[in-house]
Parts: C-alpha cells; structure tokens; sequence
C-alpha cells in the first residue's frame, strides 16, 4: 500500500491509482494499468542492447535481445525517449510523446544505426573547385583547396547535395 497524508490504497495486482489531493480530502482514480514495451534494433534487425529508454521519470536498458517494458502505466500523457550507445543515433525521433490509455498495451520500437557520411571531390575539367558551397539538406560545408567536402552524422532518410556555382 502506499499511503499520502495518512491515506492508504491497496490495489490489486493490474490495478494502478492516483491520488489527487482535494481541498476537502482528496479524489481515488483506479485504473486497469497499462503497458509499453518495444524493441531496439539496428538497419538490419540486430538486437541493440543496452540502449537506455526513459518513460517520464523511469528509465531501464534493453535487454540482450533489445528488449525492454513498463508495466503498470497510468493511462495519459507520457514521454518515450532512447539514448543510444557505442556511437549509434537513433533513426528519427529520439523522444516522442505518446498518449497511452487505460489497460493498454503499446509497442513502441526504435531503429538505431551507425551514422553514414557523404564525401566527394568538386572538379571542374579534373581541376579541383577550392572554397566552393555544399550544400546537403540545409547542412553547409565548403570544399578544401583540393574540391573535397564531406557531411556527416547521417541517419535514415533521403538527402539532396546542391552545389552553389561561382558566377562567371
């Protein structure tokens, strides 16, 4: 039982509750509690463990499989984040917000891979373009005096390379 200014609720096992405290007592919600549980993986289905995922103010780590749940959810707002490691990003959102309801079960699974790069040589007649604007979906570099740039940190996703021309 946990009890709040001397109040106590026992609930069954499935059953969660919040107290809501009132000007005269307070207000009992009882709720069939709700689960999430997913999975974090790489490209190519590969179990990603030791990912941490942070559900409001709880957090645990994928399992040897990827795997990982909370139980005994409130039904309402919620907050869903995955911070990856040994240099993996998360393919999309990091956090998400999701609204669970009562007695539901969700899954939520997330994609994390070792982040791609672009790299080219500007020329121009095998003369390399020095100094020259690249541009990759909003991301900026500049060619080197050799015509080479490069983007990286790359997740999923489909980007277009432009190349702003000097004007003769």
């Amino acid at each position: 039982p946990q009890e709040e200014d001397a109040l106590a609720v026992e609930a069954p096992q499935g059953i969660v509750y919040r107290i809501v405290p009132q000007e005269q007592g307070a207000c009992i919600e009882l709720y069939q509690g709700a689960s999430l549980f997913g999975c974090a993986r790489d490209p190519e289905g590969n179990a990603l463990a030791g990912v941490t995922v942070r559900l409001d103010d709880e957090t645990v780590a994928t399992d040897a499989d990827g795997a990982y749940a909370f139980d005994g959810l409130l039904p309402g707002a919620h907050t869903l984040s995955f911070a990856f490691s040994d240099g993996y990003v998360a393919c999309g959102e990091e956090t998400v917000a999701l609204q669970i309801e009562e007695g539901e079960r969700c899954q939520w699974d997330a994609v994390g891979m070792l982040p791609a790069s672009v790299e080219g040589v500007l020329t121009e007649d095998g003369t390399p373009l020095g100094n020259m604007r690249v541009t990759l979906d909003g991301l900026q570099a500049r060619t080197d005096e050799e015509g080479r740039f490069a983007f990286e940190g790359l997740t999923l996703g489909r980007y277009t390379l432009s190349v702003a021309l000097p004007e003769e």
